[in-house]
């Protein structure tokens, strides 16, 4: 059996304002949050092996940093490894060790070139 309700002008306006604000959360979860967490999830299943040579360009200004970086670059082509240049060159203390990170925690660029198997340099 049917209860019949009789809507008012207010009751009506009511059932509006719910729908809007039910409807927008429940958007808001399907198509932003519930995708974008399980992308984060993926991601962090994935480690990789990283390290960078960082050329700060404040004490020798851009050009010199440009010839910096194509002098290590020369090198690597010439047989060093990009190890011993991290080593040697690096100006970021924190990366001269080469450490396992979750892919989401570097730049999309990179991230996107480990996640399909290509090397950076």
């Amino acid at each position: 059996m049917k209860i019949p309700i009789r809507l008012t002008k207010s009751l009506t306006q009511e059932l509006l304002d719910y729908k809007k604000k039910v409807g927008a959360s429940y958007l808001l979860e399907k198509y932003l949050v519930e995708p974008n967490i399980k992308d984060w999830y993926e991601k962090r299943k994935v480690e990789v092996r990283a390290s960078h040579i960082m050329i700060r360009p404040d004490s020798t200004g851009e050009a010199g940093a440009r010839n910096k970086a194509q002098a290590i670059l020369d090198s690597i082509k010439l047989g060093k490894t990009f190890e011993e240049m991290v080593q040697k060159y690096s100006q970021d203390q924190s990366i001269k060790d080469q450490y396992q990170v979750s892919v989401d925690h570097l730049v999309e660029v990179i991230e996107n070139l480990l996640i399909n198997g290509s090397q950076v340099s």
